[in-house]
Formats: C-alpha cells, sequence, structure tokens
C-alpha cells in the first residue's frame, strides 16, 4: 500500500490546533498512478531539474533536507522541503491556466510555492538558490520566535539535580 505525504502544521500545546487541511479524496488507482509517475519522473530530469537538484540534496542549502518529485495531494512537486512547507516548481512552457491551477492545489495544502523559470536555473542558478533560501530562512525565523519562551521575570529557575559527588 502505497501512502501520500500529508501536510501538517505544528502548533504549540498550549494553542488550538490550526484549522486541518485536507487533500483532495484521490481514489486508490489514481494514487497508484501518481507514484509510478513519480517515480518515472525522478528516474528522468530534465537538465534544469537536475542542475538544482544539485543543489538542494543532501541538506547541502544551509541543512534544509528536500525531496523531489513527491506526491503531494494531486500534484507531483519538483522540490519540496517539509521543514518549510516550502514546494519549488520549475516553471517549463506550460500555460499559464495549467501553473495557476498547479498553483492553487499547492496553497489549497497549506503550501509555499516558489516558481522558477527553467531558463533562470540554467543561466543564474546563483540568484535562484539566494531567493530559495531567503524563503527557508524566513520561515526557520518565524517558527523559531514562535518557540521562543516568555522571559521569566520571578528570578532564576531552580533545578533539582543530583547533589552527590561523581567518582
Amino acid at each position: 500500500m502505497r501512502k501520500t505525504l500529508t501536510v501538517r502544521d505544528e502548533a504549540p500545546s498550549d494553542q488550538a490546533p490550526p484549522a486541518k487541511r485536507h487533500a483532495p479524496a484521490i481514489s486508490e488507482s489514481r494514487l497508484d498512478s501518481l507514484h509510478d509517475t513519480a517515480r518515472e519522473m525522478r528516474r528522468n530530469l530534465t537538465v534544469a531539474e537536475t542542475r538544482l537538484w544539485e543543489h538542494l540534496s543532501g541538506g547541502q542549502l544551509d541543512g534544509f533536507k528536500f525531496r523531489h518529485k513527491l506526491v503531494l495531494g494531486s500534484a507531483i512537486v519538483d522540490f519540496f522541503c517539509a521543514e518549510a512547507q516550502i514546494a519549488v516548481e520549475i516553471d517549463v512552457g506550460a500555460d499559464a491556466a495549467t501553473i495557476e491551477r498547479r498553483y492553487r492545489k499547492l496553497a489549497d495544502l497549506g503550501l509555499t510555492v516558489i516558481r522558477v523559470g527553467e531558463s533562470d536555473v540554467m543561466e543564474v542558478i546563483d540568484e535562484v538558490l539566494e531567493h530559495v533560501l531567503g524563503e527557508l530562512q524566513e520561515v526557520r525565523a518565524r517558527k523559531a520566535a514562535a518557540r521562543k519562551p516568555a522571559v521569566r521575570r520571578d528570578g532564576p529557575r531552580q533545578t533539582s539535580g543530583y547533589k552527590g559527588s561523581f567518582r
């Protein structure tokens, strides 16, 4: 049985859970077909996808881990960072209506979508990577600020620890 990646928002335990985002209902046969297509696409990356993947794989971009050609909902995304909930899509000659429909599908799942042109990946890869890294770091900073505990004003915290000596 194959599974599709589900997208979850992490909320601090003292807050109400966020509104759930549901992937569209997909039949098992359609989901199997999507996984087969994604597998085939991973085996046959375009030149631009290969070039970008060389820079995103293995946590090379500031430790952010990416997966490529991943099934999310009813779409296959080019690159996906689960930590930041960001999908990076390379636009390759599709019509504007198709691109907009794909963008809305992914946005409905709560993802941020970064669209880059194939020519940009081939000609100015450094600028593309800087843009993607800026978005990733912004998400990381927002998460860190949300996790930051409130400052205690009632003095130092007492800890209970081992009071004996170590031998």
